[in-house]
Protein backbone atom coordinates (compact mmCIF):
# COMPACT_ATOMS: atom_id res chain seq x y z
CA UNK A 1 0.00 0.00 0.00
CA UNK A 2 1.97 3.27 -1.55
CA UNK A 3 0.13 5.21 0.72
CA UNK A 4 1.15 3.91 4.13
CA UNK A 5 4.54 4.99 5.45
CA UNK A 6 6.64 3.19 7.90
CA UNK A 7 4.55 4.94 10.96
CA UNK A 8 0.66 3.70 9.66
CA UNK A 9 2.42 0.13 9.08
CA UNK A 10 3.48 -0.05 12.38
CA UNK A 11 0.61 1.47 14.00
CA UNK A 12 -1.53 -1.22 11.87
CA UNK A 13 0.72 -3.96 13.49
CA UNK A 14 0.26 -2.48 16.95
CA UNK A 15 -3.57 -2.40 16.15
CA UNK A 16 -3.97 -5.41 15.25
CA UNK A 17 -1.67 -7.85 17.94
CA UNK A 18 -4.17 -5.59 20.40
CA UNK A 19 -7.36 -6.59 18.64
CA UNK A 20 -6.49 -10.20 18.56
CA UNK A 21 -5.09 -9.91 22.64
CA UNK A 22 -8.59 -9.13 23.08
CA UNK A 23 -10.44 -11.28 20.70
CA UNK A 24 -8.89 -14.00 22.75
CA UNK A 25 -10.53 -13.32 25.64
CA UNK A 26 -13.81 -10.80 25.34
CA UNK A 27 -15.93 -13.97 24.42
CA UNK A 28 -14.99 -15.80 27.42
CA UNK A 29 -14.83 -13.03 29.63
CA UNK A 30 -18.79 -13.56 30.87
CA UNK A 31 -18.20 -17.61 31.22
CA UNK A 32 -14.71 -16.45 33.50
CA UNK A 33 -16.90 -14.36 36.04
CA UNK A 34 -19.25 -17.15 36.56
CA UNK A 35 -16.19 -19.43 37.09
CA UNK A 36 -15.16 -16.94 39.68
CA UNK A 37 -18.41 -17.00 41.69
CA UNK A 38 -19.83 -14.20 39.96
CA UNK A 39 -23.44 -14.17 39.01
CA UNK A 40 -25.50 -12.55 35.56
CA UNK A 41 -25.99 -9.24 37.87
CA UNK A 42 -22.25 -9.28 38.94
CA UNK A 43 -21.08 -9.63 35.15
CA UNK A 44 -23.23 -6.64 34.45
CA UNK A 45 -21.88 -4.70 37.09
CA UNK A 46 -18.45 -5.44 36.15
CA UNK A 47 -19.85 -4.04 32.54
CA UNK A 48 -21.10 -1.17 34.21
CA UNK A 49 -17.82 -0.13 35.91
CA UNK A 50 -16.09 -0.33 32.87
CA UNK A 51 -18.57 2.30 31.23
CA UNK A 52 -18.10 4.36 33.79
CA UNK A 53 -14.64 4.23 33.52
CA UNK A 54 -14.46 4.98 30.14
CA UNK A 55 -17.60 7.97 30.43
CA UNK A 56 -14.86 9.78 32.90
CA UNK A 57 -11.86 9.50 30.63
CA UNK A 58 -13.74 10.14 27.38
CA UNK A 59 -14.57 13.97 28.67
CA UNK A 60 -11.00 14.78 28.47
CA UNK A 61 -9.64 12.57 25.89
CA UNK A 62 -10.29 14.84 22.92
CA UNK A 63 -8.18 17.85 24.48
CA UNK A 64 -5.48 15.78 25.19
CA UNK A 65 -4.95 14.41 21.80
CA UNK A 66 -5.36 18.16 20.45
CA UNK A 67 -2.58 19.79 23.36
CA UNK A 68 -0.12 17.46 23.99
CA UNK A 69 2.64 14.85 21.90
CA UNK A 70 0.81 12.31 20.95
CA UNK A 71 3.27 9.30 20.29
CA UNK A 72 3.79 9.42 24.43
CA UNK A 73 -0.01 8.23 24.30
CA UNK A 74 -0.43 6.33 22.09
CA UNK A 75 2.45 4.28 23.58
CA UNK A 76 1.03 4.83 27.12
CA UNK A 77 -2.73 3.59 25.57
CA UNK A 78 -0.43 0.21 24.92
CA UNK A 79 1.21 0.00 27.87
CA UNK A 80 -0.73 0.48 30.51
CA UNK A 81 -2.95 -2.21 29.48
CA UNK A 82 -0.44 -4.83 29.89
CA UNK A 83 -0.95 -5.81 33.43
CA UNK A 84 -4.38 -6.28 33.42
CA UNK A 85 -4.68 -9.64 31.71
CA UNK A 86 -2.21 -10.21 34.56
CA UNK A 87 -4.30 -9.07 36.72
CA UNK A 88 -7.27 -10.99 35.28
CA UNK A 89 -5.28 -14.06 35.13
CA UNK A 90 -3.81 -14.04 38.83
CA UNK A 91 -7.99 -13.24 40.25
CA UNK A 92 -9.45 -15.79 42.73
CA UNK A 93 -13.02 -14.68 42.45
CA UNK A 94 -14.94 -12.50 40.41
CA UNK A 95 -14.79 -8.84 42.85
CA UNK A 96 -11.00 -9.16 41.83
CA UNK A 97 -11.41 -8.39 38.27
CA UNK A 98 -12.85 -4.82 39.46
CA UNK A 99 -9.10 -3.13 39.03
CA UNK A 100 -8.19 -4.38 36.04
CA UNK A 101 -11.63 -3.77 34.34
CA UNK A 102 -11.35 0.24 35.72
CA UNK A 103 -7.69 0.18 34.76
CA UNK A 104 -8.20 -1.11 30.91
CA UNK A 105 -10.92 1.18 30.61
CA UNK A 106 -9.11 4.58 31.62
CA UNK A 107 -6.46 3.84 29.00
CA UNK A 108 -8.98 4.60 26.10
CA UNK A 109 -8.15 8.49 27.30
CA UNK A 110 -5.35 7.82 24.78
CA UNK A 111 -7.31 6.30 21.88
CA UNK A 112 -8.39 9.72 20.29
CA UNK A 113 -4.72 10.30 20.09
CA UNK A 114 -4.45 7.05 18.52
CA UNK A 115 -6.78 7.96 15.92
CA UNK A 116 -5.63 11.53 15.76
CA UNK A 117 -2.01 9.99 14.70
CA UNK A 118 -2.97 7.83 11.59
CA UNK A 119 -4.89 11.47 9.85
CA UNK A 120 -2.37 13.24 10.51
CA UNK A 121 0.06 10.94 8.71
CA UNK A 122 -2.19 10.26 5.60
CA UNK A 123 -1.71 11.68 2.79
CA UNK A 124 -3.39 14.78 1.56
CA UNK A 125 -6.66 13.08 -0.47
CA UNK A 126 -6.58 9.59 1.09
CA UNK A 127 -6.96 10.70 4.93
CA UNK A 128 -10.49 8.56 4.88
CA UNK A 129 -8.90 5.90 2.74
CA UNK A 130 -5.61 5.27 5.08
CA UNK A 131 -7.28 6.17 8.33
CA UNK A 132 -10.17 3.10 7.66
CA UNK A 133 -7.44 0.81 6.28
CA UNK A 134 -5.02 0.90 9.61
CA UNK A 135 -8.06 0.64 11.78
CA UNK A 136 -9.74 -1.82 9.33
CA UNK A 137 -6.92 -4.52 11.24
CA UNK A 138 -8.82 -4.31 14.94
CA UNK A 139 -11.72 -6.12 13.26
CA UNK A 140 -9.42 -8.20 11.28
CA UNK A 141 -7.81 -9.12 14.95
CA UNK A 142 -11.21 -9.32 16.12
CA UNK A 143 -12.17 -12.31 13.48
CA UNK A 144 -8.66 -13.94 14.62
CA UNK A 145 -8.65 -14.04 18.16
CA UNK A 146 -12.01 -15.81 19.27
CA UNK A 147 -11.07 -19.40 17.84
CA UNK A 148 -7.96 -19.35 19.22
CA UNK A 149 -8.62 -18.33 22.50
CA UNK A 150 -12.14 -20.80 22.67
CA UNK A 151 -9.55 -23.69 21.32
CA UNK A 152 -6.75 -22.72 24.36
CA UNK A 153 -9.76 -22.35 26.96
CA UNK A 154 -11.02 -25.68 26.30
CA UNK A 155 -7.86 -27.72 26.39
CA UNK A 156 -6.13 -25.39 29.00
CA UNK A 157 -8.02 -22.86 31.19
CA UNK A 158 -9.49 -19.67 30.72
CA UNK A 159 -6.34 -18.49 32.99
CA UNK A 160 -3.67 -19.28 30.26
CA UNK A 161 -5.68 -17.29 28.18
CA UNK A 162 -4.86 -14.24 29.91
CA UNK A 163 -1.37 -14.93 29.57
CA UNK A 164 -1.02 -15.32 26.05
CA UNK A 165 -2.70 -11.83 25.63
CA UNK A 166 -0.40 -10.08 28.24
CA UNK A 167 2.46 -11.46 25.52
CA UNK A 168 0.22 -9.88 22.46
CA UNK A 169 -0.22 -6.29 24.11
CA UNK A 170 3.31 -6.23 25.08
CA UNK A 171 4.31 -7.27 21.50
CA UNK A 172 2.18 -4.13 20.33
CA UNK A 173 4.11 -1.95 22.51
CA UNK A 174 7.14 -2.84 21.10
CA UNK A 175 5.65 -2.64 17.60
CA UNK A 176 4.37 1.27 18.22
CA UNK A 177 7.88 2.13 20.04
CA UNK A 178 10.04 3.17 16.48
CA UNK A 179 7.57 5.81 15.24
CA UNK A 180 8.04 9.28 14.97
CA UNK A 181 7.08 11.87 17.37
CA UNK A 182 3.81 14.00 16.09
CA UNK A 183 2.84 17.44 17.93
CA UNK A 184 -0.71 18.46 17.38
CA UNK A 185 -1.37 21.64 15.43
CA UNK A 186 -2.65 23.89 18.20
CA UNK A 187 -3.67 26.89 15.34
CA UNK A 188 -0.48 28.79 15.63
CA UNK A 189 0.96 30.64 12.66
CA UNK A 190 4.24 30.93 11.38
CA UNK A 191 5.42 33.10 13.85
CA UNK A 192 3.58 32.11 16.80
CA UNK A 193 0.65 33.74 16.41
CA UNK A 194 -2.52 32.61 16.87
CA UNK A 195 -5.17 32.35 13.57
CA UNK A 196 -7.20 35.00 13.23
CA UNK A 197 -10.24 35.55 14.97
CA UNK A 198 -8.49 34.23 18.29
CA UNK A 199 -8.38 36.56 21.23
CA UNK A 200 -4.62 35.52 21.94
CA UNK A 201 -5.15 33.71 24.75
CA UNK A 202 -3.17 30.58 24.02
CA UNK A 203 -6.81 28.82 23.73
CA UNK A 204 -7.88 27.25 20.42
CA UNK A 205 -8.64 29.19 17.56
CA UNK A 206 -12.49 28.19 18.11
CA UNK A 207 -12.52 27.97 22.17
CA UNK A 208 -14.18 30.72 24.13
CA UNK A 209 -13.98 28.61 27.76
CA UNK A 210 -12.44 25.51 28.92
CA UNK A 211 -15.53 23.89 29.00
CA UNK A 212 -16.13 24.55 25.58
CA UNK A 213 -12.70 23.08 24.76
CA UNK A 214 -14.75 19.89 25.72
CA UNK A 215 -17.77 19.86 24.49
CA UNK A 216 -20.24 21.54 21.78
CA UNK A 217 -23.93 21.39 22.60
CA UNK A 218 -26.96 22.48 20.26
CA UNK A 219 -30.67 20.24 19.94
CA UNK A 220 -29.47 18.16 17.28
CA UNK A 221 -26.05 17.19 19.25
CA UNK A 222 -28.65 16.41 21.91
CA UNK A 223 -30.57 14.32 20.19
CA UNK A 224 -27.89 12.32 18.48
CA UNK A 225 -27.01 11.58 21.81
CA UNK A 226 -29.88 10.37 23.04
CA UNK A 227 -29.73 8.21 20.47
CA UNK A 228 -26.53 6.92 21.04
CA UNK A 229 -27.50 6.28 25.01
CA UNK A 230 -30.25 4.38 23.52
CA UNK A 231 -29.54 2.33 20.75
CA UNK A 232 -25.84 1.18 22.66
CA UNK A 233 -26.86 0.90 25.66
CA UNK A 234 -29.71 -1.81 24.35
CA UNK A 235 -26.89 -3.72 22.57
CA UNK A 236 -24.93 -3.46 25.14
CA UNK A 237 -28.00 -4.65 27.39
CA UNK A 238 -28.10 -7.60 25.74
CA UNK A 239 -24.99 -8.18 24.22
CA UNK A 240 -23.21 -8.71 27.48
CA UNK A 241 -25.09 -11.80 27.98
CA UNK A 242 -24.60 -13.60 24.79
CA UNK A 243 -22.38 -16.18 25.96
CA UNK A 244 -23.85 -16.65 29.52
CA UNK A 245 -27.13 -17.70 26.86
CA UNK A 246 -25.39 -19.71 24.56
CA UNK A 247 -24.14 -22.12 27.70
CA UNK A 248 -27.22 -22.05 29.69
CA UNK A 249 -29.51 -22.35 26.85
CA UNK A 250 -28.03 -23.43 23.90
CA UNK A 251 -25.74 -25.69 25.67
CA UNK A 252 -22.57 -24.07 23.43
CA UNK A 253 -19.32 -24.81 24.86
CA UNK A 254 -16.50 -22.02 24.89
CA UNK A 255 -14.65 -22.79 21.37
CA UNK A 256 -17.78 -22.72 19.34
CA UNK A 257 -18.66 -19.65 21.91
CA UNK A 258 -15.66 -17.80 20.26
CA UNK A 259 -15.79 -19.06 17.03
CA UNK A 260 -19.39 -17.73 16.85
CA UNK A 261 -17.85 -14.41 17.90
CA UNK A 262 -15.28 -14.33 15.04
CA UNK A 263 -18.25 -14.32 12.80
CA UNK A 264 -19.87 -11.72 14.60
CA UNK A 265 -16.70 -9.55 13.97
CA UNK A 266 -16.68 -10.90 10.18
CA UNK A 267 -19.74 -8.95 10.10
CA UNK A 268 -18.70 -5.87 11.06
CA UNK A 269 -15.46 -6.58 8.51
CA UNK A 270 -17.60 -6.54 5.86
CA UNK A 271 -20.64 -4.68 5.92
CA UNK A 272 -19.58 -1.64 7.35
CA UNK A 273 -18.16 -0.16 3.95
CA UNK A 274 -21.13 -1.19 2.69
CA UNK A 275 -23.50 0.35 4.94
CA UNK A 276 -20.99 3.12 4.97
CA UNK A 277 -21.51 3.37 1.24
CA UNK A 278 -25.44 3.62 1.30
CA UNK A 279 -25.32 6.08 4.42
CA UNK A 280 -23.76 8.94 1.83
CA UNK A 281 -26.22 7.77 -1.01
CA UNK A 282 -29.57 7.34 0.79
CA UNK A 283 -29.33 9.21 4.24
CA UNK A 284 -27.40 7.80 6.92
CA UNK A 285 -30.10 8.17 9.44
CA UNK A 286 -32.31 6.18 7.11
CA UNK A 287 -29.85 3.29 6.59
CA UNK A 288 -28.59 3.45 10.34
CA UNK A 289 -31.96 2.34 10.86
CA UNK A 290 -32.35 -0.38 8.45
CA UNK A 291 -29.07 -1.43 10.05
CA UNK A 292 -30.87 -1.53 13.55
CA UNK A 293 -33.51 -3.84 12.25
CA UNK A 294 -30.83 -6.09 10.68
CA UNK A 295 -29.51 -5.69 14.38
CA UNK A 296 -32.54 -6.65 16.19
CA UNK A 297 -33.31 -9.88 13.56
CA UNK A 298 -29.79 -11.16 15.26
CA UNK A 299 -30.83 -10.90 18.49
CA UNK A 300 -33.92 -12.74 17.33
CA UNK A 301 -32.20 -15.15 15.16
CA UNK A 302 -30.36 -16.24 19.05
CA UNK A 303 -33.24 -16.51 20.68
CA UNK A 304 -34.98 -18.67 18.38
CA UNK A 305 -31.78 -21.19 17.89
CA UNK A 306 -30.33 -21.13 20.99
CA UNK A 307 -33.12 -22.64 22.85
CA UNK A 308 -33.68 -25.34 19.71
CA UNK A 309 -29.54 -26.34 19.90
CA UNK A 310 -30.04 -26.83 23.26
CA UNK A 311 -33.46 -29.55 23.03
CA UNK A 312 -30.75 -31.29 20.27
CA UNK A 313 -28.15 -31.72 22.74
CA UNK A 314 -25.85 -28.57 22.14
CA UNK A 315 -22.54 -28.07 20.27
CA UNK A 316 -19.53 -29.75 21.80
CA UNK A 317 -16.21 -31.21 21.29
CA UNK A 318 -17.64 -33.41 18.60
CA UNK A 319 -20.63 -31.37 17.21
CA UNK A 320 -21.29 -34.34 14.57
CA UNK A 321 -24.62 -33.34 12.10
CA UNK A 322 -25.62 -30.95 14.53
CA UNK A 323 -23.15 -28.90 13.14
CA UNK A 324 -24.71 -28.24 10.11
CA UNK A 325 -28.40 -28.36 11.40
CA UNK A 326 -31.06 -25.58 10.95
CA UNK A 327 -30.56 -23.86 14.39
CA UNK A 328 -27.03 -23.61 13.87
CA UNK A 329 -27.03 -22.14 10.61
CA UNK A 330 -29.14 -19.53 11.88
CA UNK A 331 -27.34 -18.86 14.88
CA UNK A 332 -24.34 -18.37 12.90
CA UNK A 333 -26.52 -16.39 10.94
CA UNK A 334 -27.62 -14.30 13.96
CA UNK A 335 -23.90 -13.46 15.01
CA UNK A 336 -23.17 -11.81 11.71
CA UNK A 337 -26.61 -9.60 11.80
CA UNK A 338 -25.57 -8.62 15.66
CA UNK A 339 -21.97 -7.90 14.77
CA UNK A 340 -22.85 -5.23 12.51
CA UNK A 341 -23.62 -2.76 15.00
CA UNK A 342 -23.54 0.19 13.34
CA UNK A 343 -21.72 2.39 14.91
CA UNK A 344 -19.16 3.68 12.14
CA UNK A 345 -22.14 4.74 10.14
CA UNK A 346 -23.85 6.44 13.85
CA UNK A 347 -20.31 8.48 14.39
CA UNK A 348 -20.30 9.58 10.42
CA UNK A 349 -23.92 10.94 11.05
CA UNK A 350 -22.67 12.36 14.13
CA UNK A 351 -19.84 14.07 12.92
CA UNK A 352 -21.11 15.04 9.72
CA UNK A 353 -23.86 17.45 10.91
CA UNK A 354 -21.39 20.17 11.90
CA UNK A 355 -18.57 21.98 10.70
CA UNK A 356 -15.14 20.14 10.86
CA UNK A 357 -13.86 23.03 13.74
CA UNK A 358 -16.63 21.71 16.18
CA UNK A 359 -16.35 17.79 15.45
CA UNK A 360 -14.15 16.57 17.78
CA UNK A 361 -16.33 18.43 20.67
CA UNK A 362 -19.61 16.87 19.38
CA UNK A 363 -18.08 13.39 18.95
CA UNK A 364 -17.08 13.81 22.90
CA UNK A 365 -20.69 14.69 23.66
CA UNK A 366 -20.92 11.35 21.91
CA UNK A 367 -18.61 9.29 23.06
CA UNK A 368 -20.04 10.56 26.59
CA UNK A 369 -23.92 9.15 25.57
CA UNK A 370 -22.38 5.80 24.26
CA UNK A 371 -20.38 5.15 27.60
CA UNK A 372 -23.13 6.20 29.72
CA UNK A 373 -25.53 4.01 27.70
CA UNK A 374 -22.90 0.86 28.02
CA UNK A 375 -22.80 1.90 31.70
CA UNK A 376 -26.30 1.39 32.21
CA UNK A 377 -27.44 -1.03 29.97
CA UNK A 378 -25.20 -4.25 31.21
CA UNK A 379 -26.12 -3.78 34.93
CA UNK A 380 -29.96 -3.61 33.96
CA UNK A 381 -29.42 -6.36 31.51
CA UNK A 382 -27.65 -8.43 34.36
CA UNK A 383 -30.88 -7.82 37.02
CA UNK A 384 -33.21 -8.79 33.81
CA UNK A 385 -31.35 -11.96 33.13
CA UNK A 386 -30.89 -13.08 36.97
CA UNK A 387 -34.66 -13.05 36.67
CA UNK A 388 -35.18 -15.04 33.13
CA UNK A 389 -32.48 -15.71 30.82
CA UNK A 390 -35.05 -14.12 27.80
CA UNK A 391 -35.65 -11.61 29.10
CA UNK A 392 -32.91 -8.79 27.88
CA UNK A 393 -33.01 -10.17 24.30
CA UNK A 394 -36.66 -9.76 24.46
CA UNK A 395 -36.19 -6.52 25.81
CA UNK A 396 -33.85 -5.71 22.89
CA UNK A 397 -35.86 -6.90 20.24
CA UNK A 398 -38.90 -5.00 21.06
CA UNK A 399 -37.14 -2.05 21.53
CA UNK A 400 -34.44 -1.80 18.71
CA UNK A 401 -37.31 -2.74 16.11
CA UNK A 402 -39.31 0.48 16.89
CA UNK A 403 -36.43 2.52 16.87
CA UNK A 404 -35.35 0.78 13.82
CA UNK A 405 -38.60 1.24 12.43
CA UNK A 406 -39.07 5.22 13.30
CA UNK A 407 -35.49 6.20 11.98
CA UNK A 408 -35.85 3.89 8.67
CA UNK A 409 -39.35 5.49 7.90
CA UNK A 410 -39.06 9.27 8.95
CA UNK A 411 -35.87 9.70 8.38
CA UNK A 412 -35.05 12.52 5.05
CA UNK A 413 -34.31 10.01 2.37
CA UNK A 414 -32.75 13.34 0.31
CA UNK A 415 -29.30 13.98 0.82
CA UNK A 416 -29.11 17.20 2.43
CA UNK A 417 -28.00 20.16 0.85
CA UNK A 418 -26.47 21.77 3.53
CA UNK A 419 -24.70 19.21 6.12
CA UNK A 420 -23.58 21.49 8.64
CA UNK A 421 -25.73 22.74 11.89
CA UNK A 422 -23.39 26.27 13.18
Amino acid sequence: MRHLNRDLWLLYASNFLFAVGMGLYAPLWPAYVRQLGGTPVDIGFLAAIGGATALVFAIPAGLLADRFERRAQVLWGWAIAIPVPITYALAGRWAALAPGVLFFNAGMIFLPALQAYVMEKAPKGRDAFVYSFVMSSFPLGSVIGPPIGGWLADRSDIRAVFWVVAVLWTLATVASLPIAKQYPDRGFGRHGSERAGDSGTGRLPWTRSWLDSLFYVNPAVLAFAALFFTVFGLQGLAGTFVTPFLQDVGKVDLFWISALAAVAALGATIVSPVIGWFGDRYGKLRVFGVVLVAVMSGFLGLLVSAPMLGRMGGIGEAPGARLWSAPFLLLAFSSLARGIGGMSLAVAAAGGMVPKEKRGRVLAVIQVANSLGMTVGPYVGGHLYARDPYLPFLTVVTLLSIVGVVLAARADRRRPRKETIA
